[in-house]
């Protein structure tokens, strides 16, 4: 019972919050509740008693308060950085191992050229939709976005593999992934005016399955299975990300959980990699440490363009946009369904601008040496329940920067 000093609300404010329950549903994850609507009226124009009270603004300094609040960093984006630091640095490793194991080319090329394109790739697109999410508003969710793991493996298998064995040339093989991953970027670029268009045409459902298949795929993929196989080191932040995430607790001092699981990890593998020499946890193979095969990297550059500019000279090029027009759909109903994704919790990206920004970084990356095309990542609603804004994809382009 609220205290005597406590003054009762209006009778409009107090009718908002007075519904007749119509229904109720219960599943596994979601409670749904059906209710009376509230009077137009209330709707309309809100009763002053819900409105919140803002004190008055002190003088000149308010505008650079705001200001400062709307670009800084907030906890929840040292969150975001630490769940897309593994994410950002692990790609770059796969790409570098399985760049030259399928294509051949040598590592010293892979590292001066073909990693700092990819990290330019990534690091535009980042930007790009950092400040997207900073044009949405001060409390939007930016979407994450990088160089897609799918893709990549579709450009290995369809493209670099069968051109390195019908030519025997690991440089005609590089050249001809620059070719698709520029003309999947391009195509994006073609469909970009119509997007608009295409979501309204599509139903709200079947893009929301979009997405659930992606979530589906990426909880069942092999990686997933690599957790059980070294337990020793991987369970606890297994276990640390899901108290944190899914039972909402606090860390100490309120760290951020994506930290804790980092910090947890490591102090887990230093000395259990020194006892098992390498192989904490019985089933992981001994290896260099990846951080070591990135070590030694060249400055972003232009290296990729006289490549690019070979491939589109070819003609032996022609053969292979069969696999850069399905993919170029693929990646633009991605981003739709990962626009309506966001939509749901708050955030109402363009789907125009969205498609475009990450068709340009595709387009810019492959310039600069990535033979592989950017995709918008399932996860945004994942990122904003966590309280990350635009500062967490600003921080995960730097790591790609300072790392590829």
């Amino acid at each position: 019972r609220p205290p005597r000093s406590t003054p009762k609300p209006s009778s409009a404010a107090s009718d908002v919050y007075k519904r007749q329950l119509r229904g109720l549903a219960c599943g596994w994850a979601h409670t749904v509740f059906v209710v009376d609507a509230p009077p137009s009226s209330l709707l309309e124009t809100p009763p002053r008693a819900l409105l919140p009270r803002t004190p008055p603004a002190p003088g000149r300094r308010a505008p650079r308060a705001a200001a400062f609040a709307r670009v800084a960093f907030s906890r929840g984006d040292v969150d975001g950085v630490c769940g897309q630091l593994l994410g950002t640095v692990l790609s770059l490793v796969v790409i570098q191992k399985r760049t030259v194991a399928v294509s051949g080319l040598s590592p010293a090329f892979v590292s001066g050229t073909l990693l700092p394109g990819c990290a330019v790739a990534t690091a535009l697109g980042n930007v790009c939709f950092a400040l997207m999410a900073l044009a949405v508003g001060p409390n939007a969710t930016a979407q994450p976005q990088g160089v897609s793991a799918v893709l990549l493996a579709v450009i290995l298998s369809q493209v670099v593999a069968p051109e390195r064995a019908s030519r025997g040339d690991a440089f005609a093989s590089y050249e001809a992934a620059l070719f698709v991953a520029s003309l999947v970027g391009f195509l994006e670029l073609l469909m970009a005016p119509f997007v608009a268009q295409l979501k309204a045409s599509v139903p709200s459902a079947a893009l929301h399955a979009s997405v659930a298949g992606q979530a589906l795929v990426g909880l069942t993929m092999g990686f997933a299975g690599d957790v059980f196989a070294a337990p020793a080191d991987a369970l606890g932040p297994l276990v640390v990300c899901f108290c944190c995430y899914g039972a909402q607790v606090r860390l100490p001092y309120n760290a951020p959980g994506g930290a804790g699981a980092l910090a947890l990890g490591a102090l887990l593998a230093a000395p259990l990699g020194a006892v098992f020499g390498g192989d904490a946890g019985g089933g992981r193979a001994a290896g260099p440490v990846p951080w070591a095969t990135l070590a030694v990297v060249s400055p972003p550059s232009l290296g990729g363009l006289p490549h690019l500019a070979r491939a589109y000279a070819s003609r032996e090029s022609l053969k292979y946009v069969p696999v850069a027009i399905p993919l170029a759909l693929t990646n633009v109903f991605n981003t739709l369904a990962q626009v309506e994704a966001a939509r749901n919790v708050g955030d109402a990206y363009s789907p125009t601008l969205s498609v475009c920004c990450d068709a340009l970084a595709t387009v810019l990356g492959a310039a600069c040496g990535c033979p592989f095309p950017t995709q918008v990542f399932v996860g945004q609603p994942a990122f904003k329940q966590m309280g990350a804004r635009h500062g967490y994809m600003l921080g995960s382009g730097l790591v790609a920067l300072v790392v590829g």
